[in-house]
């Protein structure tokens, strides 16, 4: 996991985490909640969402559904601020395990969609797979067999090209894809897929995990009446159940494997199993899973017309039936909560975005005018100059300075100095906008307006329309030195830019063009080109 975002002390805490979580799960909560004592704290927001998260991973592993789910609901809505999309695609991940475990497949495929949308990066397409492989699962449970086989493609495609994927992965992918097949009734595409995977993978993979195999392949062997094999595998699998926790991750074929065994005489082997899986069930309390391995004993009572076992087996079957109903009301509870914290924490971004945007535009408009400022000038001359430069287009740029506006102030007053460039610059607004062009106050009395687009003609012209325009307004002004009203002096500079002209170059002769009017006594406009001057 990458830490780069943690202070020293949350990284030493998350780094002790880390060396700890697969091994032992007491020291892990520790830590995590040394982790959360320190967020609370300093109010820190990583510490928050890394201790939630680890914390909700130990009891994923320990099998406690309400402390899981609790800290889950909590990591997201810390890991949503912190941006780490592959910690939230995780946790979606194994909340939807964990309720697809529980029987609910509804909530299950949501979880596993809400994850999935977070997988926007190619540097996510592991986990990304993995939430398609488990989707694909979930879509063989309820019978939408295309559906699963085109998802469990999809994670094959992936995985079968990145050589550090270890065996029982790969394993795992093919073992769905038999299942798939022998359901499809493609025993052949069954055959060539078993040997496929016992050949390339079953070395370097785990002894759960072949487990879980061999009882994809018995079911097969059963199919095609190749009892033999079948019971080759059976055997293989009842000298080698292993009694932990690790059998409730091939449950479901363990399902299927003693629903195929019902349909034989192997009674003790179909015993061997129910013997090993029935007490790991009773003690991580898994309701669905239990209800379903009493239906299985049902079966075999029913078949064997043992009675009394029989009648022993529906009322508990009853009962669990009762605490699946709570069991699936307790789901549903979670993932309301989850909804409604993830929905409140978008809210709060949303507001925290406004409010960012709102920041910026303020950041960017000049009050006193609400045009935009020379932060926002620089922000769109960039945009503009790159669009000229990509389609070779000229674009112009020109400095626009109110003549003697000190007399102005002096004079008349700061409040009528503020009135007057209010005045101007919706002459400006109302002429650039019907123009298409840009406009930005610079500074004082000092305007910038872009054309795109323009030849320097059209540009020349643009800049004596607009002169005449203020001259039309009349705004008085006894203090001039050139005029009984107030006027403008305007340079201009135009032309198509270089790979490394900007901003500055334009207005650098813009501003000569203006200092030339300057010194003719101003209340005028001059234009220049990149690298060339042309006086009107």
């Amino acid at each position: 996991m990458n830490t780069r975002d943690c202070n020293d002390e949350v990284k030493k805490i998350v780094d002790q985490i880390l060396d700890n979580r697969r091994n032992d799960a007491r020291l892990t909560l520790e830590y995590c909640d040394k982790l959360l004592k320190y967020a609370r704290k300093n109010s820190n927001v990583v510490a928050y969402g890394l201790g939630y998260y680890f914390r909700s991973e130990i009891y994923y592993w320990l099998n406690d559904s309400e402390k899981f789910f609790n800290d889950s609901s909590k990591a997201l809505t810390y890991l949503i601020e912190m941006n780490k999309n592959k910690l939230i695609a995780k946790s979606y991940n194994r909340m939807g395990i964990f309720t697809a475990n529980g029987g609910n497949a509804p909530i299950a495929m949501d979880y596993y969609l809400n994850g999935l949308k977070y997988c926007d990066s190619i540097k996510l397409n592991e986990i990304k797979s993995i939430i398609e492989m488990n989707v694909g699962t979930l879509y063989f449970s309820v019978g939408k067999i295309e559906e699963a086989k085109k998802m469990i493609n999809k994670a094959l495609i992936f995985f079968e090209n990145k050589e550090d994927y270890n065996d029982t992965v790969m394993l795992c992918i093919y073992s769905n894809l038999i299942k798939i097949y022998i359901k499809q009734e493609e025993f052949e595409r069954a055959r060539e897929t078993i040997r496929l995977a016992v050949n390339n993978f079953w070395d370097g993979s785990e002894n759960i995990d072949r487990i879980s195999f061999l009882t994809i392949e018995a079911i097969y062997y059963h199919k095609i009446k190749d009892y033999k094999s079948r019971n080759a595998c059976v055997k293989i699998i009842t000298e080698n159940l292993p009694n932990h926790m690790g059998i409730i991750d091939c449950f479901e074929d363990i399902d299927d494997y003693c629903n195929m065994l019902l349909e034989t005489d192997l009674d003790d082997d179909l015993w061997a199993v129910i013997n090993v899986v029935e007490p790991i069930l009773k003690n991580v309390r898994m309701i669905y899973f239990q209800m379903r391995l009493m239906s299985i004993k049902i079966k075999y009572y029913r078949i064997h017309q043992k009675n009394a076992e029989f009648l022993k087996a529906t009322g508990l079957y009853y009962e669990y039936s009762e605490l699946m109903d709570e069991e699936n009301n307790i789901m549903a509870r979670y993932m309301l909560t989850i909804r409604m914290s993830l929905e409140n924490e978008e809210k709060r971004r949303l507001q925290m975005e406004l409010k960012n945007q709102l920041l910026q535009k303020k950041s960017e408009i000049d009050q006193l005018t609400q045009m935009p400022n020379r932060y926002g000038l620089v922000e769109y001359a960039k945009k503009a100059i790159k669009r000229a430069r990509m389609y070779q287009k000229a674009i112009a740029i020109e400095i626009l300075d109110v003549d003697f506006f000190k007399e102005y102030n002096d004079n008349y007053g700061h409040q009528q100095g503020d009135e007057c460039l209010r005045l101007i610059s919706k002459i400006i607004k109302e002429f650039v906008g019907k123009k298409n062009g840009f406009f930005a106050r610079y500074g004082g009395d000092e305007f910038i307006i872009i054309y795109e687009n323009v030849t320097l003609e059209q540009a020349i012209l643009n800049e004596r329309l607009l002169h005449e325009a203020i001259g039309r307004a009349n705004i008085k002004h006894e203090y001039s030195k050139c005029d009984k009203k107030v006027t403008v002096s305007q340079g201009i500079c135009c032309g198509i830019p270089s790979a490394d002209n900007k901003l500055q170059d334009y207005l650098e002769i813009a501003d000569k063009a203006l200092y030339k009017v300057k010194e003719a006594g101003k209340n005028d406009y001059e234009g220049g080109i990149l690298g060339e001057k042309v006086s009107i």
